[in-house]
């Protein structure tokens, strides 16, 4: 008899040891789901379907150009595994930027030439083959040509550094009448406010699109979503904005993610020279502008 009571008060205690540790179990996983929900809540509201970036109806237009490519083919192959809508920028004075961008170009991509300018920054070296303003106009002119003879199936052209440059009027116009020569249409990467860069191509008649929003000036995953959350903020306000990234692996991981959610919000990524065709409202040389 006291064995049966015995028993019967250990399965009692048994019950409502794993009561408790149901509602203990209960209690960790809410607390585990706010955790979650307060961090999420700190990323940019383009990845909810509320906010300002709701998709309206209207085709909004983005493109991602990665810059700085040319010196590694590891970092080539990894950015190839992105559509083939991603335009890609090669640095002239790399030793195998000729290679890797026909691989590139051979994959569909539209390629640029990444042309290395003067910064304002006397410490900033944006390479070996770098324009300077002070330069001798033969020397100047010879650099420009060496550069841009580099590569080939180049569709463009955007500037590597250049905030000094892109001030210097008769520098530019040296650069877009050769730009005009080859049937390329120029980039301005807009590394300072007020850059003369697009406005001497639209001078020279060459087609042209302006940079929007650089999306890894830091990189942070947190900073990255919020670059890519203003970039496709400014596609639904104007219908078409131009973003530039590097290759930053962070930079891959992050674009990989956003490009499926900003297409199922009504964003359509094409290569840059279809931006360039709306930025400038024209036609020129369409067999570079496919």
């Amino acid at each position: 008899m006291k064995t049966k009571i015995k028993l019967s008060y250990i399965k009692i205690c048994f019950f409502f040891i794993f009561c408790n540790f149901i509602i203990l179990t209960n209690v960790i996983n809410e607390e585990i789901n706010s955790a979650e929900q307060a961090e999420s809540d700190k990323v940019p509201s383009i990845f909810s379907h509320n906010g300002s970036t709701h998709y309206s109806g209207k085709v909004s237009y983005i493109s991602i150009v990665i810059d700085d490519l040319g010196h590694s083919r590891t970092k080539l192959n990894a950015f190839l595994t992105l559509p083939k809508f991603i335009t890609l920028a090669f640095l002239p004075y790399t030793s195998n930027a000729k290679y890797f961008s026909s691989i590139a170009y051979k994959r569909g991509h539209d390629i640029l030439l990444h042309l290395p300018m003067e910064a304002l920054d006397s410490n900033a070296d944006p390479g070996p083959t770098t324009l300077k303003v002070n330069s001798k106009k033969k020397q100047f002119l010879d650099l420009l040509t060496r550069n841009l003879d580099s590569i080939e199936s180049f569709v463009g052209v955007n500037n590597h550094m250049g905030s000094k440059l892109s001030k210097n009027k008769v520098a530019l116009q040296i650069i877009m009448n050769e730009l005009s020569k080859r049937n390329v249409f120029y980039l301005d990467s807009l590394t300072i406010q007020n850059s003369l860069g697009w406005l001497i191509a639209r001078d020279y008649g060459i087609p042209f699109a302006k940079r929007d929003v650089f999306i890894d000036h830091s990189i942070n995953k947190l900073d990255i979503k919020k670059q890519l959350h203003k970039l496709e903020q400014i596609a639904h306000r104007k219908g078409y904005a131009v973003g530039i990234g590097h290759p930053h692996m962070i930079t891959l991981y992050e674009l990989s993610e956003w490009i499926p959610l900003a297409e199922n919000r009504g964003i359509k990524f094409v290569p840059l020279s279809k931006i360039v065709r709306m930025e400038c409202k024209c036609d020129l040389y369409p067999e570079n502008l496919y």
